[in-house]
């Protein structure tokens, strides 16, 4: 059992309801969380309101929220590469940050270097602190030449940051159509340091600009 800023109503921010929830044990691929720090989003207030967004927030009753750091308090069954008492972050769907104690897919943690000196509360307010998606520019070509665009200006960018491709810890893509993702994906493992994939989610949805068919947004470490 925890405790969760719960949503029964999309709206106004009056609508959360601070009450007892219950957590229960991580399922398959699943890992129990202990929240030690949650960041609050601009996005939130989207999902709070249900105004719509490409993340998806399922209908009420629902606990909003993404960015966090926490403490892993139970493993799953299935689930490697992490420990129990382990320090980690969230930052992509499914939402539920709002809460003391959640279950998280394991394939979608963000581990913390252990050399990274930020606490807890600086650390889930950097996650995605001054991040945007980067586009194609020009808008140009097939989602091939637009993916190796886009990764080139991420290697750019990571390059000005001080640290490389090898330091990925997260990335999250948008696709105008899912059914390029092969090719997109293509592009993608090309491009990925094998030795140290990220963890990635693909979604799609209607972009703004005629044309453009692929986003991406990443997440790296410094060196």
């Amino acid at each position: 059992m925890g405790m969760a800023a719960v949503i029964y109503e999309k709206g106004a921010p009056d609508n959360f309801v601070w009450e007892e929830i219950k957590v229960g044990s991580p399922e398959r691929g699943q890992v129990r969380l202990r929240s030690t720090a949650v960041g609050v989003n601009f996005a939130d207030t989207y999902h709070r309101a249900g105004i719509p967004h490409p993340m998806i927030v399922g209908d009420p009753p629902v606990v909003v929220g993404f960015e966090g750091v926490g403490e892993i308090e139970e493993l799953g069954p299935g689930v490697t590469g992490f420990s129990v008492g382990e320090r980690v972050c969230t930052c992509l769907p499914p939402i539920g940050a709002y809460s003391q104690e959640r279950l998280y897919p394991a394939d979608k943690l963000i581990k913390v270097p252990k050399d990274l000196p930020l606490d807890d509360v600086q650390l889930a307010g950097l996650i995605l602190k001054g991040m945007a998606g980067i586009t194609p520019d020009p808008i140009d070509g097939c989602i091939k030449a637009q993916t190796r665009q886009v990764l080139q200006r991420v290697d750019e960018l990571l390059q000005e940051a001080g640290t490389d491709r090898s330091r990925l810890l997260s990335a999250q893509v948008w696709l105008a159509d899912m059914r390029q993702f092969e090719d997109h994906n293509a592009v993608w493992n090309e491009w990925v340091d094998p030795s140290n994939p990220p963890v990635r989610a693909c979604l799609t949805t209607q972009f703004w600009r005629p044309g453009m068919l692929v986003e991406v947004m990443v997440t790296a470490a410094l060196r």
